[in-house]
């Protein structure tokens, strides 16, 4: 139970370390532009709220995105949504999200008409690298789950099925050497655990008269 315990543990500790450097990674090295990578479309997304709300305080709500567009790989998800008037792109937000199964981290930029003193703003543009605390919880556990059953459950649960089928035809659980009278394997060392199906010493019955 304590050798479980402990595996689990490092597998926990081995998702955790593995799913901040992949995705950290992979953030910093994807192309933030959807000309480079191709996307797709989502109108049905126009008009509702932007992917994430814009940095700081803002004295003036943004307008509803009028285009949205999104590409996605393996453990990667990027979104472009903005407000046009015009034919000229007046707000416009930039989200790249990294992780898998869940997302664990997101970079956001920001551009906006910064010369209209209804948004005036001071605060980040940028925002790199960003933690989302439910897939940094939820990837790590779904990793040891996964790794604990692959490299100890189902290892520890074949292993006890071959020792069953050993003891109940007569053999060591450990080795496969015959069983004999002995409550010590006389091939590996090992003792013979109790209730496995060997020959007992048969008792003596005495001669005729």
């Amino acid at each position: 139970m304590q050798r479980a315990a402990l595996i689990l543990c490092l597998c926990l500790l081995l998702g955790l370390l593995a799913n901040t450097i992949v995705s950290s990674a992979l953030l910093a090295r994807w192309p933030s532009n959807r000309q480079a990578v191709g996307g797709t479309p989502r109108d049905d997304l126009i008009g509702g709220p932007w992917p994430l709300p814009p940095p700081g305080a803002w004295s003036t709500p943004w307008p509803a995105p009028t285009s949205w567009w999104e590409w996605q790989r393996f453990g990667l998800r990027g979104i472009d949504a903005r407000h046009v008037e015009q034919r000229q792109s007046r707000f416009s937000m930039t989200v790249m999200l990294s992780g898998w199964p869940l997302p664990t981290h997101y970079s956001q930029q920001i551009w906006w008409p910064g010369d209209d003193p209804a948004f005036a703003y001071s605060g980040p543009t940028h925002i790199l690298c960003h933690v989302l605390p439910v897939g940094m919880i939820l990837n790590p556990l779904i990793f040891a789950i996964f790794a604990w059953t692959s490299l100890f459950a189902i290892p520890s649960t074949l292993k006890g099925y071959v020792r069953h089928l050993r003891a109940t035809c007569r053999l060591c659980p450990y080795c496969a050497y015959p069983l004999g009278s002995s409550p010590v394997c006389t091939e590996c060392g090992k003792p013979i655990p109790t209730g496995s199906n060997h020959p007992t010493t048969s008792p003596s019955v005495a001669p005729p008269a």
